[in-house]
């Protein structure tokens, strides 16, 4: 991550099981970019309910709600925010 100099990280879910990583994104305000149907739909998370998004905001880091593939998917940007809720 140090070498690159990322801004941003798509599908950054698996950060959320190490605490030392939540950190440091945090703390060099690198932005995770979140898609929860993907997420649940590839089994990065178990469902919605369990999604990081929230431990992500809480920890300080800055979060995006997407949509990956809208077709293959089957969503759209209203349902994401909606699962979320």
């Amino acid at each position: 991550m140090g070498y690159l100099q990322s801004d941003r990280i798509g599908h950054g879910v698996a950060t959320a099981s190490d605490h030392k990583l939540v950190t440091e994104i945090a703390n060099r305000g690198i932005g995770l970019e979140t898609c929860p149907s993907s997420n649940v739909q590839t089994m990065a998370v178990r469902d919605f309910k369990n999604h990081p998004i929230r431990d992500f905001y809480d920890a300080g880091i800055l979060v995006s709600v997407n949509t990956d593939d809208p077709p293959m998917f089957g969503t759209d940007i209203c349902n994401e925010c909606l699962q979320l809720h």
